[in-house]
């Protein structure tokens, strides 16, 4: 009922080249896990390529992450509730507005 329209790439590799190739991504939830060794700097390079995207970071333990990082990404445990993750979508999209001011 919402209009939510999602897409899933299966690599970090196809997450970037979608987010390169424009359109219109409110939200991005990606797995932590997917990242690798470079999950800091693929997670900031997002941020550059789609600033007014929110990022939703699926991890172990939010409370071990970067502090850097969370003035721009929401980190939410990766055995939550669809829920929370809603509300995750939400909370990122208000930091990317946010960030867009700085």
């Amino acid at each position: 009922e919402a209009g939510v329209a999602g897409t899933r790439t299966d690599s970090v590799i196809a997450a970037l080249a979608r987010i390169e190739s424009g359109g219109s991504l409110h939200a991005i939830i990606v797995d932590k896990d997917l990242l690798g060794n470079e999950a800091a700097g693929l997670l900031r390079a997002m941020i550059k390529l789609c600033p007014s995207t929110g990022i939703v970071v699926l991890c172990e333990d939010p409370d071990r992450e970067p502090p850097a990082l969370m003035t721009d990404l929401v980190f939410v445990q990766k055995r939550t509730d669809p829920g929370r993750i809603i509300v995750a979508m939400v909370e990122a999209k208000t930091l990317a507005a946010q960030r867009q001011h700085r």
